[in-house]
């Protein structure tokens, strides 16, 4: 994957095994897929779960090969493929002949990927033309733009210079570039006259990286049936950081994506089956099933919460999630903060479950007791882990009496483009 560009139709054979073992139990027998892979591979931040999208990632593993190659032209690697590829070309403009290995043809996939966030940071200003490569920041592609006379078409960044130095001819500038006069001077060139160099623009560091790669080849890839991200949701804070279990975290990712396989799901698929609730007959859906059904009503007015939650100014599970789970607990039940609104969520499908398929119907106060029970377990739990990993921890070393410690720190603000450096020393003893 790292060497070769795969074919579009052996992505998708791994792509088909990856969403089969994540949602069948057995292998012999193949579940519902509730969620599409497309979902699944966004970001958490955006509501899926990080799963890597196969042919993005392997553009990103070439593009930090052809990244290798740039950065280090004179590795054995480079220099055999030069020798053999593009001896008498760069390697940024060199083509794949007919008679080109797979490898090299992979390498040339990922050259041309990692062109679209490549940029230049000033240094002597020798390789860098004006008009054609992205110089006027290190965070983003931009260059300047607008009529060029013919005699300034071929400029390149040192002929903005003054004679012999890297200081910027403001004079100059202001007659040639007139409109980017500020950001020019708001880069600093190398003063000992180093070479240009060659940056990746989706990194601070401006160091290409496989994660910043594949996040880039994900943001470009042109697919019309990608959804837009579902950004009115804290993905992350509302759910996937949340202090619970981690099963208890994937229950409520399901509930919220539609994926709980409910009445009115199960019959949107065709599966032959009742959709009706089985306590009250209305149709079952995750909203009727946590927060609607009068069994679960009564089992939130039972819950030992600060104040009631009003689940009928709500429309969807989001909304409804989004106020249980800020409903804070009485001290009596021995819970902190907002942690049982998950394990009534998780106790009400129990119960569910049990009335379905095992034909036993828990009552409201039991439901309650027993999400409390659970809640309390798992926090016990966090707390005796907590203990041993503060007992695994290094101490830090002891400070020398009589020696100085200097703490420093530094800021940056780029809307007025200004930095801030502080320090202090701190005699020890």
């Amino acid at each position: 994957m790292s060497c070769f560009k795969l074919p579009m139709s052996l992505c998708k054979r791994i792509q088909s095994a990856l969403t089969r073992f994540w949602w069948d139990a057995k292998t012999e027998k193949k579940k519902i897929t509730w969620v599409s892979w497309d979902k699944m591979t966004n970001s958490k931040r955006d509501g899926g779960l990080g799963f890597r999208d196969i042919q993005c990632f392997n553009d990103a593993m070439l593009e930090k090969l052809s990244w290798k190659l740039l950065e280090d032209p004179n590795c054995l690697l480079a220099r055999i493929l030069k020798g053999k590829y593009y001896y008498s070309y760069e390697f940024l403009k060199c083509a794949a002949p007919a008679s080109a290995s797979q490898g090299w043809r992979g390498l040339i996939v990922g050259r041309d990927l990692l062109l679209k966030k490549l940029g230049w940071a000033v240094g002597n200003g020798e390789s860098i033309r004006v008009w054609q490569n992205q110089w006027l920041s290190t965070t983003g592609s931009d260059s300047p733009m607008g009529a060029v006379e013919e005699q300034f078409s071929s400029l390149k960044v040192k002929d903005l210079f003054h004679s012999k130095t890297t200081a910027w001819n403001i004079t100059f500038i202001q007659k040639v570039l007139p409109g980017y006069e500020e950001t020019i001077l708001s880069l600093k060139p190398s003063k000992k006259r180093g070479q240009d160099k060659l940056i990746w623009l989706s990194n601070a560091s401006g160091k290409y990286t496989t994660k910043m790669g594949y996040f880039a080849a994900r943001e470009t890839k042109e697919n019309p049936e990608h959804p837009p991200p579902e950004m009115d949701m804290q993905w992350n804070k509302e759910i996937l950081s949340s202090n619970t279990a981690p099963k208890i975290k994937r229950f409520i990712w399901k509930a919220v994506k539609g994926a709980l396989p409910v009445g009115e799901h199960l019959a949107t698929r065709q599966i032959n089956i009742d959709p009706k609730c089985k306590r009250c007959g209305e149709v079952e859906s995750t909203m009727h099933l946590l927060f609607q059904c009068e069994f679960a009503q009564q089992v939130w007015s039972e819950t030992p919460l600060w104040r009631p939650i009003n689940f009928s100014v709500t429309q969807s599970v989001q909304e409804a999630w989004h106020l249980a789970r800020k409903a804070l607990c009485l001290p009596s039940t021995g819970i902190e903060g907002e942690l049982l609104a998950p394990w009534i969520c998780w106790n009400l499908w129990k119960a569910r479950n049990n009335a379905v398929f095992n034909e036993r119907r828990y009552t409201t106060t039991k439901t309650v007791v027993k999400a409390i029970v659970d809640c309390k377990e798992w926090a016990s739990a966090q707390r005796t882990e907590a203990k041993r990993n503060r007992k695994m921890q290094i101490p830090r070393s002891k400070q020398v009496e009589g020696a100085i410690t200097c703490r420093s720190d530094a800021a940056w603000k780029a809307n007025i483009k200004t930095e801030g450096l502080g320090w202090s020393f701190v005699k020890n003893g």
